[in-house]
């Protein structure tokens, strides 16, 4: 709902960014974080106007690059979309869409791992809902980011972990906590840890 209802105004500091990653690897460049955001106005208005806002320097350029890309290049589709649609809302937007949805996948990742923590039901259940009672997960969950992406990949590889110790280890649960940790991993910096 905030993804799909928020001004396309930038809401933090991170979103121009952020977007800027993505912009930089559709144009076939892996960014650093001295690369400035783009300043392309007419492919990217939102984008440029978000500059204005950015009252500091660094901020100006894509400080965010200090993260894997594996949520910018998800991101891609929708840049692509922007511009052949000439529509660059749809890169906004869609961005936003990939940070809820990876937000709403870390609610029910936090249900799943409490049951298998527990296996009571119970516990599942209020365990889910307080962690969808957060607000500032609904919030922040609207914004283009790569933490929706990430806690859910972290959180997919802890349970995967926790699955293994539970019930052994399978080629089955093996694969999907190589899978989740890579993802993790290729999310956003401090899912290496994870």
């Amino acid at each position: 709902y905030v993804a799909l209802t928020r001004s396309l105004q930038y809401q933090t500091r991170d979103e121009g960014p952020n977007a800027g990653y993505a912009v930089e690897l559709a144009s076939g460049r892996l960014p650093t974080i001295d690369t400035p955001v783009t300043t392309d106005a007419r492919r990217y208005p939102q984008v440029v106007e978000g500059l204005a806002t950015m009252v500091d320097e660094p901020h100006r350029h894509i400080w965010t690059a200090n993260h894997p890309p594996l949520y910018y290049l998800m991101s891609l589709p929708f840049v692509a979309a922007a511009g052949a649609l000439d529509a660059p809302q749809v890169m906004l937007v869609g961005m936003r869409l990939i940070n809820a949805v990876g937000s709403a996948l870390c609610v029910l990742l936090v249900g799943l791992i409490a049951f298998e923590v527990t296996r009571r039901e119970t516990v599942a259940f209020l365990a889910t809902g307080i962690s969808v009672s957060c607000a500032v997960l609904v919030s922040a969950g609207g914004h283009i980011a790569n933490d929706g992406v990430a806690v859910a990949a972290s959180s997919l590889t802890l349970l995967a972990t926790i699955r293994i110790l539970n019930r052994g280890l399978s080629p089955g649960r093996l694969a999907l906590v190589a899978l989740a940790g890579a993802a993790a991993a290729g999310a956003k910096a401090p899912g290496v840890l994870t």
